[in-house]
Parts: structure tokens; C-alpha cells; sequence
């Protein structure tokens, strides 16, 4: 017996928008306008990176759903499998450090290791991974936090003015010097929350679109300030 299933159509239209958020705000807006003419026909689907820089009007108007990081046993097995497909030759710890890097991004692994494998003819090594990642040089921000220790205001700028003309990029040396203060025992616990706290307000003007240069010397100012008691 032949037993013909009916065509199931749920009656609307589905439009996916990605990186939502590089939209500008009266772009937004006109979405707004345009997702409440067309709400009896089309579901619209918003993917950004930053809640943040949604309008609340067209926030307001979704159900959201957060994804959380992929987990570094998957990242490490895709990737392990990528590099033995590929024929690439790697080190366990280049691909923890992608990982590291990539803070949960499986795509943003992908193509490290691909620019990797490009860069240095199939092998993937530590230093291959540090030098397309811009990542700096622990030792350097070991240095930049010695010299915040040491209270001299103007060497502390031009330290900071010569990893920026370096090419490090600012939110690495927010990453990375986030990390280092966490350890610092023996600066107070209220100091470097203080520290902390405005380390996250410096992430936050520059993801706005703050200029790097004045926001991280702004910030380490604020940070010398904290640690001499003049603030």
C-alpha cells in the first residue's frame, strides 16, 4: 500500500541575519520597522557577537539564545583530526595554544591553523602559532608589569607606546596582562580588583570603538595611580 505523505509547510519565510551587531543603529531601526510589517509571514533569525550593540527596541522583540564555548577536548579532537587529513606536522601544545587563543571559537581555530600551515609549510609549532596571533611575548608583559611597579609615569608610556608601533594588537596586551594580574599575589586583593575592573572598562571602549592607543594609556595610568595610593 502506497501512503502519500502530506507536504508540510509551516507558511512563513525564514531570513537569517548575520554579525547583526556591525549594523549601525539606524539600520537597526529600519529592521525594527521592517520585521513588525512582515511578522505574519517571515521569522527573523539575528546572529551577533555583542548583545550589547542590538537596540533595545529590536532586542526587546527576540527570544535569545546563548551559545556557550565549544568544550577543548572537541576543539583539540577537531583540530587533531584537521592536521592528520591534511598531512600537517604539529605540536600537542601549538594546538592547545590555537585553543587558548581562540577562547571557544572553533571557526577562528580553523583558520589559525590554516594560516599556520600556510605560513610555515605544513608544520605547526609554537612559534609559528605566536607570530600569526600577535600574541606578545610573555616575558614582554612581564617587563610592562614591572614597570608598573616601578611608579615611573613616562617609562611606562613609552614601554606601552613601543609595543603598540610593535604591532601588538591592544587586546592582547589586555588579555594578556589580565591574566598576569590575576596571579599577582602580592599586590592587595582590593588594588587589583580595582586593577581589574578598570582592565574590563578599557575591553569595553575599545570594542566600541574607542581609540587603542589613549585607552591603554589611560588604563595603565589609572593602574599606576592605584598602586602608588593617588587614586
Amino acid at each position: 500500500m502506497m501512503v502519500f505523505r502530506k507536504n508540510i509547510n509551516p507558511g512563513y519565510k525564514i531570513i537569517i541575519l548575520d554579525e547583526a551587531d556591525s549594523m549601525t543603529e539606524d539600520a537597526q531601526n529600519a529592521l525594527r520597522r521592517i520585521i513588525e510589517d512582515f511578522s505574519s509571514n517571515t521569522r527573523f533569525c539575528i546572529i551577533c557577537n555583542y548583545i550589547t550593540k542590538i537596540i533595545d527596541p529590536l532586542s526587546s522583540r527576540c527570544v535569545k539564545l546563548r551559545f556557550k564555548p565549544i568544550s577543548l577536548e572537541t576543539q583539540f579532537a577537531k583540530l587533531q583530526f584537521i592536521c592528520k587529513e591534511e598531512g600537517l606536522i604539529y605540536e600537542e601544545w601549538a594546538l592547545k595554544l590555537i585553543i587558548d587563543l581562540s577562547n571557544g571559537d572553533l571557526r577562528k581555530s580553523i583558520t589559525m591553523l590554516q594560516a599556520g600551515a600556510t605560513l610555515n609549510e605544513k608544520v605547526i609549532n609554537e612559534n609559528v602559532i605566536n607570530d600569526i596571533s600577535g600574541t606578545v611575548p610573555k616575558i614582554m608583559i612581564e617587563d610592562l608589569y614591572q614597570k608598573l611597579l616601578q611608579g615611573n609615569f613616562e617609562n611606562l608610556m613609552d614601554f606601552i607606546e613601543n609595543l603598540l608601533l610593535d604591532g601588538y594588537p591592544g587586546f592582547e596586551i589586555i588579555n594578556q596582562f589580565f591574566d598576569v594580574m590575576i596571579d599577582k599575589r602580592e599586590i592587595p586583593s582590593l588594588k587589583r580588583a580595582r586593577i581589574l575592573e578598570r582592565i574590563g572598562i578599557c575591553e569595553q571602549m575599545i570594542v566600541e570603538g574607542g581609540r587603542e592607543d589613549l585607552n591603554l594609556k589611560s588604563l595603565f595610568a589609572g593602574c599606576l595611580a592605584i598602586i602608588m595610593d593617588k587614586e
